[in-house]
């Protein structure tokens, strides 16, 4: 983390959670973008513009499974017993 974003922090008297070095990335998010990738490379044509590619971008985002976001939210507390006992290292997610 930034020291500039580190002083902030400090400034402002907000306490973070301690997050180990190793720790896997637990968020959702980290599982839904090879989703939205993957519908990404099966436009065969290049974007032409910033905008053209954003509306892609959007496009595949929406065309991701509600369940399967609704699996990873379910799947958390799982997630995140298995990074406790693995004290922070590889958990299989």
């Amino acid at each position: 983390m930034a020291r500039i974003v580190q002083r902030f922090f400090v400034n402002h008297q907000i306490e973070l959670l301690p997050w180990p070095a190793r720790s896997p990335d637990l968020s959702p998010i980290e599982n839904t973008w090879p989703m939205v990738a993957q519908r990404m490379t099966q436009i065969t044509l290049p974007a032409a513009t910033p905008d053209q590619l954003w509306q892609r971008v959007e496009v595949s985002w929406t065309a991701v499974p509600q369940e399967h976001i609704q699996s990873l939210f379910e799947s958390k507390p799982r997630r995140v017993a298995a990074g406790i006992s693995n004290k922070g290292g590889y958990s299989g997610y």
